[in-house]
């Protein structure tokens, strides 16, 4: 008689002549099984001769064989059952439950994927829209209508988790759109669901909004999923389930069937995004990931190369490749919070140069409080702490215009030779390492010249007032140094100095001259000399600063801009009326409809820095 055996799943039996064997299942040392990570069931055991061992996997997959293996491709509870069938017709059974899991959006996208738009948890996540457009619109009516617009166009409410489950979609999973190759050539929309049906026939919907289409199975696997236009045999996107996700690929230019490219999904290893080393740089400062995150990989950043090399200038050619080898990757973040949303955007770069340029863009004295100089109604305020002149060299050197650096400096140095003047050292060299930068905009002679349609064009003192503090760190140099350049053409034609005093000089030429004036450390330019006076009596007695100014302000490694567009909408809506032209009564009016969509928008800050390698960019708008 044949030798019986019965070959069953971790936990289970294995009969052989009456004796009882236990054998775990195979999964390559990962005992975590996630949907399409392959375990393997039994193990040969002798010869069983006739013997037949039928395995039927839960998911409508049957298989033979003493020794198998399989994949499932959706999250879920399985029933796998194992039968053998003797020679003699007899049979045996047993059966086994497998529970798998859907891993992460970051484990499943290719390793090699070039760009990556990634929403996790969208219930969650875009389930803060509806509240923030109610917030940052001006009306609930208005709001409401930009959602509807959106779940018209989709077809299915996308902000609430039962909108997602009609479409298919998994509230609590993810979705993404990726850039399957480097090239960019086959783009896919991927995406977590909990009925394939019904997500299938959304993603169709979805794709022929602009024309009808027709489906068949690939003939390289069929479990792949063509799209066809109309009257048209080569496929326009493909679709597949894989490791838990339906993806929709779509290629563009002159990429390979969109079959192709999912079929080289399931030949992939399944190391994904997570463990790529440019995702892994970009992760290393924080790990953790906004509500909507974005990757683009060194060689998606560099992959544009001119179709004609000869047509492109050799040193225009060569800035940009000596430009390409510093960047490594692009990674963004947007979060969404009580007080209004976030993006915080990181550059990774590389190479020598780029400590140089950190340097330079970091105040090596201490920063003034400059929070303490600044008159309450400004709308923009730019704060910056940087080596000006570091800067520009190191710019310089980075394209390879070292010989420019060197011909400027002569320019200078020949500049006031005859005069005795040395502007490299009383001017470049004698630059601090803080600036701020106060504007606030006139509503009346912006108006004025809108409604004027060009035919007034008001000086600058008219639209705006602006001061700047320039930090120097030699004052009564920098005076030595202006006095001397007022007779040197053709600085004498822009530089006039103010009669009766020494540190104060008007520059530049026409109806609204700059006044520049020097004292305390600072070089203080701004756009009429009451500005000026009054710039100099706030560093003499400062300020108490206002709440509202970011602390991010008081540090040398970071340069900061800030806005207050809430201010600015009032103003510009709701200030003096700047005459009885019906042009500029018009301008106003269209200018009142138009901001009066963001009045609960009150402030928006951007911070900058270099440091680690990372250049750092952080933009927050604040609500009301």
């Amino acid at each position: 008689m044949t030798r019986r055996c019965l070959l069953l799943l971790s936990g289970l039996a294995v009969l052989a002549g009456g004796c009882v064997k236990r054998f775990p299942a195979e999964t390559g040392g990962d005992r975590s099984l996630h949907a399409g990570d392959e375990i393997t069931f039994g193990r040969p055991a002798g010869d069983i001769g006739e013997t037949e061992v039928v395995w039927t996997m839960g998911d409508g997959t049957r298989l033979r064989g003493a020794r198998v293996s399989h994949a499932w491709q959706l999250p879920g509870s399985y029933q796998v059952r194992v039968e053998v069938i003797d020679p003699d017709g007899s049979k045996r059974s047993d059966t086994a439950r497998i529970q798998v899991t859907r891993p992460s959006l970051l484990q499943v996208l290719p390793a090699g994927a070039g760009a990556v738009i990634l929403l996790e948890r969208p219930a969650e996540r875009l389930g803060k829209v509806p509240l923030l457009l109610e917030r940052l619109l001006a009306s609930g009516q208005e709001a409401n209508a930009a959602l509807g617009t959106i779940g018209k166009a989709l077809g299915f409410d996308p902000f609430t988790p039962e909108g997602l489950r009609s479409a298919g979609l998994d509230p609590d999973g993810g979705v993404a759109w990726v850039i399957l190759d480097p090239n960019g050539h086959t783009n896919a929309v991927v995406a977590a669901v909990s009925d394939v049906e019904v997500a299938t026939r959304t993603f169709e919907r979805l794709f022929a909004r602009s024309s009808a289409v027709s489906t068949r199975q690939a003939d390289a696997d069929p479990r792949i999923t063509e799209l066809l236009r109309k009257n048209d045999e080569q496929p326009v996107a493909a679709m597949t389930i894989h490791r838990g996700y339906l993806w929709l690929a779509v290629p563009t230019g002159d990429a390979r069937r969109p079959a192709a490219a999912l079929a080289d999904l399931r030949g992939a290893k399944r190391a994904g995004l997570a463990a790529a080393p440019g995702y892994r740089r970009a992760r290393a400062l924080e790990e953790r990931i906004g509500a909507v995150h974005l990757y683009l990989a060194k060689s998606f950043l560099t992959r544009s190369r001119p179709a004609d090399p000869a047509a492109v200038d050799a040193e225009v050619q060569r800035i940009q490749d000596k430009v390409a080898e510093s960047v490594d990757y692009l990674r963004a973040d947007l979060e969404l919070d009580d007080d209004g949303l976030q993006i915080h955007a990181r550059l990774g770069l590389s190479g020598d140069h780029v400590p140089v340029v950190a340097r330079a863009l970091r105040a090596r004295n201490a920063v003034p409080d400059f929070a303490t100089f600044i008159a309450p109604d400004q709308h923009l305020v730019v704060k910056l702490s940087v080596d000006l002149a570091g800067l520009w060299r190191s710019i310089l050197e980075l394209g390879g215009q070292q010989k420019l650096w060197e011909q400027m400096i002569q320019a200078m140095e020949q500049m006031g030779a005859g005069g005795g003047v040395r502007p490299r050292q009383g001017l470049l060299d004698n630059l601090g390492d803080s600036y701020l930068l106060a504007v606030r905009l006139k509503p009346a002679g912006i108006l004025d010249m809108v409604g004027s349609q060009g035919r007034r064009v008001p000086g600058l003192a008219q639209l705006l007032d602006a001061v700047l503090y320039a930090q120097v760190r030699d004052g009564d140099r920098l005076i030595e140094t202006l006095g001397k350049l007022e007779g040197i053409p053709p600085v004498a034609t822009h530089l006039r100095p103010v009669r009766g005093s020494d540190n104060q000089w008007s520059l530049g030429v026409g109806a609204s001259p700059l006044t520049l004036v020097v004292d305390r450390g600072f070089a203080v330019l701004a756009t009429s000399a009451g500005l000026a006076r009054d710039a100099i009596g706030r560093m003499s007695s400062p300020r108490e600063p206002l709440p509202d100014w970011p602390a991010a302000m008081r540090s040398g490694a970071l340069q900061v801009a800030w806005a207050d567009v809430g201010g600015l909408v009032r103003d510009l809506t709701r200030g003096p009326a700047p005459g009885s032209s019906s042009s500029a009564s018009f301008a106003r009016a269209m200018l009142a409809m138009t901001l009066g969509k963001f009045a609960s928008l009150r402030h928006v800050t951007l911070r900058a820095a270099l440091e680690q390698q990372v250049f750092s960019l952080r933009l927050r708008l604040t609500l009301r």
